[in-house]
């Protein structure tokens, strides 16, 4: 259709609309069974534009100062959901993490909010859907500023006072080896560039980790999500967002219902919130 990778979100949404114009499923929404959990990509995933445009939002949101309904740049991660309830697909209700994987591989759907990790697990079925898929930042309203927000890695750790750190040490030496790390990707793929200096992902990744990723890195375009940020995050993030996603609530009724949930598990936890 000759549509270009949108910067802002206005962009996305118009593509979208044209999307839907020529008969296509503008975006893919999973909300049944257990893949609520893939509703929140949207709201977690948008933190890039949060944290760019207000780096304290996340240490006012740790001390109990920030507020999702009553900062304009948080609010917007929510009402982005408004922006996009008549471009699902019909059965976004029912959908799942599976049913994903086959609209994606199949080319069903054109865009699914969704964490990375879903790039080598559609390969697995669809190897020919490697040049297909692209990968972009949910975007903000700044096309200067179009970053991604990313999860980090798992690590290991070795104890200090372990009676066998050297040799635990001798095996992460190992584990990291380019060798070995060369013979997890050709097994498992990668969801992202390598947290490891000095290693190169293979060219058998895929371009949209291998290229379209690793632009938001070289470019210094890239954000943790809020949840590496801080140690508080709502119990009911995934009830909200689908109830959100799928039209229940509104983005502010969503926002204000998060705060909320936000502040019980602040204070499960010790903080002192009000």
């Amino acid at each position: 259709l000759g549509l270009e990778v949108p910067k802002t979100w206005a962009d996305f949404v118009a593509n979208c609309q044209a999307l839907k114009d020529a008969g296509k499923t503008p975006v893919y929404l999973a909300a049944g069974g257990s893949s609520t959990w893939t509703t929140q990509v949207l709201f977690l995933g948008d933190n890039y534009n949060v944290v760019s445009n207000d780096p304290e939002f996340p240490a006012q949101f740790e001390a109990g100062e920030a507020k999702f309904a009553e900062n304009e740049l948080a609010l917007a991660s929510w009402k982005k959901y408004e922006d996009l309830k008549d471009m699902l697909n019909a059965d976004a209700s029912a959908a799942t993490y599976e049913d994903g994987i086959l609209a994606m591989g199949e080319g069903e759907a054109t865009h699914w909010i969704i964490l990375t990790q879903v790039v080598p697990e559609i390969l697995v079925d669809y190897p020919e859907a490697a040049d297909n898929l692209g990968i972009f930042g949910i975007p903000g309203d700044d096309p200067e500023n179009h970053g991604i927000t990313v999860w980090e890695p798992n690590a290991w750790y070795v104890g200090q006072k372990s009676e066998n750190a050297e040799a635990a040490k001798a095996f992460l030496e190992f584990w990291v080896s380019e060798e070995n790390i060369d013979r997890y990707v050709s097994e498992y793929g990668a969801n992202g560039p390598s947290c490891i200096k000095g290693y190169t992902l293979p060219d058998t990744v895929a371009p949209a980790i291998r290229e379209d990723m690793q632009a938001y890195f070289d470019a210094g375009k890239v954000c943790p999500a809020l949840e590496f940020q801080t140690s508080v995050k709502g119990n009911s993030c995934e009830q909200i967002t689908t109830a959100v996603a799928t039209g229940q609530i509104t983005g502010e009724e969503a926002a204000a219902q998060y705060d909320a949930d936000c502040l019980k598990s602040a204070i499960q936890m010790g903080f002192d919130w009000k």
